[in-house]
């Protein structure tokens, strides 16, 4: 009897040989085989042998040291055109043993075939064209990958070169047969330089990602043929500047990111770039930002710059970035946030400055960010906050103030908020709840306290969120629930684990009759209150 399988993962060697041998198993559409330590990929290789009908093959974790040529002319024109190669994919990987007398050929290849080439290749022969729609690796030093097609211009769409040949010239990378490539990755751990590119085959390309790890410049007209691209992905560790006309040939770019180590940036770098719609400059040592750095950049509308070293911004840097929603400045050294840094980001609806050194913001800092929907400034030094900082953000529905050193909030603070559904106030230094603190947070939905020092719940000091769902009182050291304390209408989810609640202290959990979820452990009763949850009809979940 035979089985038919759609996708097969072969993990035990000798049962699913000996299936493929016995000719139990056919019409297998994927077949995934782990390697074994396969030395030799051969027609007679038993799993190429006797399946003939893959469409997507993988062989991982081997030692081939040689590849046949020709190795899929078993299957006859019809299976091997339109099963195995039409629209199918053959994935060889971690290839660390073959050398320069091998030829590696893959041969019969048709439109919309990805080919992926993730190995530590360090030289491989050419091999010459024998077929249309061949596809083949050139081993001299300074070629990535020679990919030709004779007639079918269209066949890839998606081209990967991940090696560790120790020299780069894209001049000669890829042949010019193939106007249709719109995808470019590039992988290289061993080069230390790249050269120009010149062809006409990448001026259809669209999106390009390189990674480069031991390269320490870019030659300035690098992307000069690149004219179409639209996202460009850069990651190279050890280049510390970039020339400034380097993108002044890629004009329609609307996408643009940068994980180096640049220690600055040129002014006017980013002129010209009135497409781009979104910027990551990401672990960087950026200390501060040229002035007018951002002006021609009026399309953009997400901006990150993160993990750098960034200690200052100066007032409306960021004033041309009128159509800007997304700010990220998480993780640099900024210690304090001045009046006019973010003038004109009228559009703005996420800020973010996590984990940086804050310890004063100006109480008009976020004047005119009517639009400003979450705000994060958690994992600061912040021992206060102004009264009137939020004062003008009205559409606000997340702030996120975790992890600072705020004390004895002023009461005032939060009272323009009126649309807040999301607040947390854990890990800091509270010590009580003042009772006119959260009043007029009518559509919170979300309080987290936990992880202060609040010993008491006073008396009305919750009641009054009416809308509160999810409240998080946990890691503090709470012994009393004053009568009225809680919201009792709403609450769901309540944590009040690692405290020093006692028996008597419990009875006001009666009074959430909604409660679903309660978490109770670590505190100081030994029994519960008799009925505590009788009146809790959704109750699901008691952590004790």
């Amino acid at each position: 009897m035979k089985i038919y399988l759609i996708s097969l993962l072969l993990l035990c060697e000798s049962v699913f040989i000996n299936s493929l041998a016995a000719k139990k198993i056919s019409n297998c559409d994927k077949l995934t085989y782990p390697g074994f330590k396969i030395c030799n990929l051969s027609n007679k290789t038993i799993f190429i042998e006797h399946t003939k009908s893959v469409n997507n093959l993988t062989i991982l974790n081997n030692e081939i040291d040689t590849i046949a040529s020709k190795i899929f002319t078993k299957f006859s024109p019809e299976n091997f055109y339109f099963q195995l190669f039409d629209r199918g994919t053959v994935y060889i990987r971690n290839i660390s043993r073959l050398n320069g007398s091998n030829k590696l050929l893959f041969y019969g290849m048709c439109m919309d075939w990805r080919l992926t080439l993730n190995n530590s290749l360090a030289y491989v022969n050419p091999v010459d064209l024998i077929k249309n729609n061949d596809v083949i690796i050139d081993g001299s030093e300074d070629l990535l990958m020679k990919i030709k097609s004779s007639k079918n211009t269209n066949m890839i769409g998606s081209v990967l070169v991940q090696n560790n040949f120790k020299k780069i010239n894209l001049m000669n990378g890829l042949c010019n047969t193939l106007p249709k490539i719109q995808t470019l990755t590039i992988r290289n751990y061993n080069s230390t330089s790249i050269e120009p590119i010149d062809f006409d085959l990448y001026k259809n390309i669209i999106m390009m990602e390189i990674y480069l790890h031991k390269v320490e410049s870019l030659p300035s007209n690098i992307f000069n043929q690149f004219k179409h691209l639209q996202k460009l992905f850069i990651t190279s560790p050890k280049v510390t500047s970039l020339p400034k006309d380097i993108f002044n040939n890629v004009k329609l770019l609307i996408e643009l990111s940068a994980d180096m180590s640049l220690t600055s940036l040129e002014s006017g770098i980013f002129d010209g770039l009135y497409h781009l719609k979104k910027l990551t400059l990401f672990d960087n040592e950026l200390e501060s930002l040229p002035n007018e750095i951002f002006k021609d950049l009026y399309n953009l509308e997400f901006l990150e710059l993160i993990h750098g070293e960034i200690w200052s911004l100066e007032a409306n840097g960021f004033s041309n970035l009128n159509k800007l929603k997304y700010l990220d400045l998480s993780r640099n050294r900024l210690t304090q946030l001045s009046k006019n840094i973010f003038n004109g980001l009228n559009e703005l609806e996420d800020l973010r400055i996590r984990w940086n050194g804050l310890r004063t913001i100006e109480s008009s800092v976020f004047n005119g960010l009517h639009k400003l929907k979450s705000l994060k400034i958690s994992c600061n030094r912040l021992g206060s906050v102004p009264r009137s900082l939020f004062a003008t953000l009205d559409a606000l529905l997340v702030l996120d103030l975790k992890s600072n050193r705020l004390t004895n909030i002023n009461p005032g603070v939060f009272q323009n908020l009126h649309n807040l559904e999301v607040l947390d106030l854990s890990h800091n230094r509270q010590t009580h709840i003042d009772i006119n603190l959260f009043r007029n947070l009518k559509k919170l939905r979300v309080l987290n306290l936990g992880y202060n020092s609040l010993t008491i719940i006073g008396e009305k000091s919750l009641q009054h969120l009416e809308y509160l769902q999810k409240l998080y009182l946990n890691n503090n050291e709470i012994s009393v629930i004053e009568f009225n304390a809680l919201p009792v209408k709403s609450v769901k989810h309540l944590n009040l684990k690692s405290n020093e609640l006692t028996h008597d202290s419990l009875g006001k959990i009666k009074e959430l009759t909604k409660l679903e979820t309660v978490n109770l452990r670590s505190n100081k009763f030994s029994t519960l209150p008799d009925g505590i949850f009788r009146s809790c009809k959704k109750m699901k979940n008691v952590y004790i």
